[in-house]
């Protein structure tokens, strides 16, 4: 998903952040990472999940997503539109792989905000895989 200029916008989105990431590191909710490692770790973790492509292809047991609908203040709109019809692209490449719910959380709250739906989802892959 990113090209230079993403890579670009990501290191200063996350340099704009760094005082808040610092305050919240110390308190617990965010990681103990400079802005630069910050921004490094989401630049290697996207080159990594786009190499991932072929593997996610020869996948043979049901997996299933959860999409954040929500507003992300570390992306543009544009971003998040692209990174939503990855997933639509995921589940037509593969019989195994569907939507299990669209939630009005962005992905990175998902976890914390809808919690019941990410447990049924996986109650919902546990039961196909029986």
């Amino acid at each position: 998903m990113f090209d230079q200029a993403g890579k670009d916008a990501a290191r200063r989105q996350f340099r704009r952040l760094g005082w808040i990431m610092r305050i919240l590191a110390m308190l617990g909710p965010s990681a103990r990472l400079t802005p630069t490692q910050s921004a490094e770790l989401v630049i290697e973790l996207d080159w990594a999940n786009g190499r991932l492509g072929p593997d996610l292809e020869a996948l043979t047991c049901p997996a299933t997503y959860i999409v954040g609908s929500g507003a992300h203040s570390g992306a543009a709109e544009e971003e998040m539109r692209i990174m939503r019809a990855a997933t639509a692209e995921a589940t037509a490449s593969n019989a195994r792989r569907s939507v299990f719910a669209t939630t009005p959380s962005n992905h990175v709250q998902i976890l914390a905000k809808d919690p019941e739906t990410v447990a049924a989802a996986i109650n919902e892959v546990v039961q196909q895989v029986r």
